[in-house]
């Protein structure tokens, strides 16, 4: 007698239930190794109290990665603007050594390094304004206060310094206008290195403290005067409420 054959139809069908069985049997045996893994009884998940679930958060926030994670945040604020920070100290410091020199060329590099200590402070302030739209709340008023210092040093190199640039190295005054400038720009310099230390350390420990910022000889901004503390937008030494600047009424800092 001839063999039994088995239909192609048979065959066909036979074959896919073989593989829907054993896409079953694999989803169930991930599925039971999943739940022998991470469930857990519901009481023993949350506790009565609730006591492991404080537990974990208190574990989440003493531990090193969230504090990463929040110092990453703040750096990510503020670490443009204190490349503008850093530049213009830069420049400040250039712009001192051009000026040692009485000559057109060395007048001419001086103006250009002062317009650029200019330049990337009012470019600090307004990544700084920025900054402070997207900080968290608790943050928003100490950006405010580093805005607002950084305008003031922004409008004190417009008013004492490119203001008084001799237009010729033959001016008759050249000496005691660029000592007076010189000096100035030294001044600045220190001033902006302690709003980086104050930058560093809020990015570090979210300490949150503003250097107090020396008085202008005139206002910015169309003023064309000295701010109700003696400095340029109203931002003097001291003049804050805990020794640190605050701006001039109806002013927010940053605007333009």
């Amino acid at each position: 007698m001839p063999a039994a054959g088995i239909s192609p139809e048979v065959a066909v069908t036979v074959l896919d239930f073989i593989t829907y069985g054993m896409y079953a049997a694999g989803l169930m045996a991930i599925y039971f190794g999943f739940r022998f893994l991470f469930y857990e009884e519901p009481g023993a998940a949350s506790g009565a109290t609730g006591e492991p679930i404080e537990e974990a958060k208190k574990r989440w926030n003493e531990s090193g990665l969230k504090k990463k994670l929040d110092q990453g945040k703040r750096k990510n604020l503020l670490e443009p603007a204190k490349g503008f920070l850093i530049r213009a100290m830069q420049h400040c410091d250039q712009g001192r050594d051009e000026f040692e020199v009485q000559s057109d060329r060395a007048l001419r590099r001086g103006r250009d390094h002062v317009q650029q200590v200019h330049h990337n402070l009012n470019s600090a302030r307004r990544v700084m304004r920025t900054a402070w739209h997207h900080a968290q709340r608790e943050q928003r008023d100490y950006l405010q206060q580093l805005t607002a210092a950084v305008e003031a040093l922004r409008d004190r190199v417009h008013s004492d310094v490119i203001g008084h640039i001799p237009h010729t190295h033959t001016d008759p005054n050249w000496h005691a206008t660029i000592t007076q400038i010189r000096h100035d720009l030294q001044e600045i310099e220190h001033e902006i290195a302690a709003l980086i230390q104050a930058i560093d350390t809020f990015i570090d420990e979210d300490s949150r403290s503003v250097p107090p910022i020396a008085a202008g000889s005139g206002g910015a901004g169309g003023s064309g005067g000295a701010g109700p503390s003696g400095g340029p937008s109203g931002v003097g030494r001291g003049s804050g409420p805990s020794g640190g600047p605050r701006w001039r009424r109806g002013r927010r800092p940053g605007s333009p």
